[in-house]
């Protein structure tokens, strides 16, 4: 009998060429789809757990709430959190800071900057699983100056040589390699090939003092390996009790601020941590969940397809239906037999899917940016996920024909009154509103995140990002000397302006405490900062909304002028701003200027009060205005200038428009995403649109034709044919625009700064979904419109 179901299901298959193609495309599109974001959400969801304490491990993270200011979640900690938590609390079992540093790093002529460098105390060990090939992890990183590097790293420097007990050279230091670890996976929130002592900075005394014994000083990234089955809860519920014994006077004092902590556990940063200063970008859970639904949506589309079909083509088979049960099958060797015959074309579709998936992942690494491993016979999580697919799919499609198709009593069929019933007809119109409403919806929702897109690229931001190059400083003699390295740089006439700071839109832009003086007294409050020169709003084309802007013919300026923006103004309630005083570090002066609010930060988040002041010695980059015209040659020309002062350092440079668009990664991803789902859908919704009306308009073949005869003009038929599929869209179009509103506003809400949905988007969705259906369906429908009547009534 299997023998006999699976004859049949190969005659069908060959007998109605078309459908049998529409279904093996829509389902292996579908299924492909589904691998790919199986894949990616597989890849999501393992970053950290190669761990082997990482149910242990958290990562602990600080707020501020400061007057002037909203409440300020880092990812940072300051750097006596670590030893006091263990000395404090014995469910503590180890603690390690680190701190990221990009340096150069040379041997000989081998020079280059290494973004993976990280400062760790030597716990890091015993703490996250960081194999050593080479070396003892216990102490590998207790003295001073000494490191350990990746097996990459460590071929990249010594090549076939042996890098044990080998000196490198970290930002022209010495360093012993005392370790050679393993490859760290790729699913970690943070990346490193080269971990040096931490004891290095802490045996400076200067720096013990400023950093290693200061609450209030945030710049480490502080995790904690807690006792095995002591839950995170209750130790983070001791962390007030803790910060009020021992740094709420230091961080009060210093920062104007209350201080409050709370634990992370380490397998959930990736995809749930979105806090400043990350030690790495993040991904993100929303994103799972969206690319989820879209790939099930994508699925059930082509299971409709399947379904519609198999049950439009009902009347073909019932004869089938009812001779097999003349002749004694029951009614669940029927229904076995269609599930089977389901089951035998989703197979045929996942190994075209897989074809599909085999072709389409180098350009999925080059989209996701991740290297996805397709294995079947090692990825038993993989292996498993195709046979749920198989079931949910096989059964999904074919539970619905099958108990239909298996209903028909035999004698009615054999009568030839067998009847495929309105309410099978309403079932099918309903399942094609519900895809075309689907694709409706990311027609919408890709149109949406353009705008949005569109609006973060062009909205005025108060400040010229074009043609801005920014260097970063590495040598000092280039802070102490800027003044006149810009004078001889501004020689070249293609250099506008130049001007040196810490802190440029789309950058890090550093926050400090600093005094407001009041009639009351000092007010301490936490704000923004951005260190520079004179020339700083000039380069940036940057505009003053009152007062003025600083001064080289006014010498107090270095040392007594403060320029705050107009959040500052509003937020912290300065009805004369200009009359206003600030006392920061050693210096003390007044507002000179009031700038006009720049968006230094991402469009998601709203402008924060900043003080902008003059202090060279801190600063880290320098930038310059250069001229369109002539880009090239400028940059050439300022590469040996910059090789001539700074001849240790390799010349590197990003332009500031570049960097500020780099804040939108992830919704140019999501653009791109959408674009690509929606064109999908629309191809596997219109697929199944064109075998159904394949199927309805041959069933009206004879009806058509007598039309014709009794006078029916050729528009007449085309219109008669279109209107029940085109009001069919149009339905789809009411069930999709609110859907679709209610999720893209929620999606706009995670901006501070965004557009309107304008209802252009949705009447061109509407337009767009229309016209696709129409010129899918027009095919068959112009076809049977221009046949000749004669050959429709001889058919019988």
């Amino acid at each position: 009998m299997f023998r006999n179901y699976l004859k049949v299901a190969f005659r069908n298959i060959r007998k109605y060429k078309i459908y049998s193609l529409i279904n093996i495309s829509g389902l292996a599109i579908g299924m492909a789809c589904c691998v790919l974001i199986m894949l990616f959400i597989q890849d999501e969801l393992s970053y950290d757990r190669y761990h082997e304490k990482a149910d242990r491990i958290y990562r602990l993270v600080d707020s501020f709430d400061a007057e002037g200011e909203l409440s300020r979640d880092f990812a940072l900690s300051s750097a006596p959190f670590a030893p006091t938590l263990i000395e404090d609390f014995p469910e503590v079992e180890d603690a390690v800071r680190l701190l990221p540093r990009r340096h150069l790093v040379s041997l000989g002529e081998k020079k280059f900057y290494e973004d993976g460098l990280i400062y760790a105390d030597a716990s890091i060990f015993n703490i996250f699983t960081y194999p050593l090939v080479q070396g003892n992890p216990e102490t590998a990183l207790d003295a001073p100056y000494t490191v350990v590097v990746s097996e990459l790293t460590a071929r990249k420097y010594f090549g076939r040589q042996e890098a044990m007990n080998k000196t490198l050279s970290i930002n022209e230091q010495d360093y012993l390699v005392t370790g050679i670890m393993k490859e760290i996976p790729r699913q970690s929130h943070f990346f490193t090939n080269m971990i040096a002592s931490l004891k290095t900075h802490a045996q400076n005394p200067a720096l013990q003092e400023r950093f290693f014994q200061n609450w209030a000083r945030h710049e480490f990234y502080t995790y904690l390996l807690l006792q095995e089955g002591f839950p995170y809860e209750d130790l983070q519920a001791k962390l007030p009790g803790f910060i009020e014994k021992h740094a709420s006077q230091q961080v009060k004092s210093t920062l104007g601020s209350s201080l409050y902590s709370r634990l992370q556990p380490l397998t959930s940063i990736h995809l749930h941590s979105h806090l400043q200063h990350e030690i790495s970008p993040n991904g993100d859970i929303k994103y799972v969940y969206i690319f989820s639904v879209i790939a099930l949506f994508i699925l059930l589309i082509a299971c409709i397809n399947f379904m519609n079909l198999a049950t439009a083509r009902a009347a073909n088979r019932s004869k089938e239906v009812g001779l097999r049960k003349v002749v004694g099958a029951g009614r669940h060797q029927l229904v076995r037999q269609f599930l089977g015959e389901s089951l035998l074309y989703t197979l045929f579709s996942l190994f075209v899917g897989l074809v599909v998936v085999a072709i389409a992942l180098p350009s999925f690494y080059a989209f996701t940016g991740k290297v996805l491993g397709m294995n079947i016979l090692e990825n038993f999580n993989f292996l498993g996920f195709l046979v749920l697919i198989l079931i949910f799919v096989g059964l999904t499609s074919g539970m619905y024909p099958a108990f239909f198709l298996s209903q028909y009593q035999p004698a009615n069929v054999l009568k030839g009154i067998a009847n495929v019933g309105s309410r099978r007809s309403l079932l099918r119109k309903g399942l094609v509103v519900f895809q075309f409403s689907i694709s409706i919806i990311l027609i919408i929702a890709t149109a949406v995140v353009m705008d949005q897109l569109d609006f973060l690229r062009n909205r005025k931001l108060g400040f010229d990002k074009e043609h801005v190059v920014v260097i970063p400083i590495r040598n000092s003699v280039i802070r102490r000397d800027a003044e006149t390295i810009k004078a001889d740089l501004m020689q070249n006439p293609n250099i506008v302006s130049a001007t040196i700071a810490i802190g440029v839109p789309g950058g890090d832009v550093a926050g400090d405490s600093i005094h407001l003086l009041t009639e009351e007294g000092k007010k301490t409050l936490s704000l923004r900062m951005i260190y520079t020169d004179h020339d700083y709003l000039k380069t940036m084309g940057m505009e003053l909304v009152e007062g003025r802007d600083f001064s080289k013919n006014m010498s107090t300026d270095a040392t007594e002028a403060f320029i705050i923006n107009e959040s500052a103004v509003r937020q912290l309630q300065l009805d004369d701003p200009l009359s206003k005083q600030f006392e920061w570090d050693d210096k003390k002066g007044k507002v000179i200027g009031v700038v006009r609010d720049f968006q230094f930060q991402s469009l998601k988040d709203e402008i924060n009060p900043l003080v902008i002041h003059i202090w060279p010695a801190n600063t880290h980059v320098f930038a310059m205005r250069i001229r369109p015209e002539t880009i090239p040659e400028t940059l050439a020309f300022i590469e040996r200038k910059w090789n001539q002062l700074d001849p240790a350092h390799p010349f590197e440079y990003s332009f500031l428009d570049e960097t500020f668009d780099e804040l939108y990664k992830n919704e140019e991803r999501l653009s791109q995403i959408f674009t690509v789902f929606s064109l999908l859908a629309i191809v596997i919704a219109s697929l199944g649109l064109f075998g159904l009306a394949l199927f309805m308009i041959a069933q009206r073949t004879k009806e058509i034709g007598i039309r014709k005869v009794l006078g029916a003009s050729m528009g007449t038929i085309f219109l008669l044919l279109s209107k029940e599929f085109a009001l069919l869209v149009l339905t789809a179009n009411v069930v999709a625009w609110p859907a679709a509103y209610l999720l893209m506003r929620q999606w706009l809400q995670t901006f501070a700064y965004r557009v309107n949905m304008a209802p252009r988007v949705f009447v061109l969705s509407a337009l767009a979904a229309f016209v696709i259906a129409v010129l899918t369906i027009s095919v068959h429908s112009l076809k049977v419109a221009t046949a000749n009547p004669a050959d429709s009534l001889r058919y019988e």
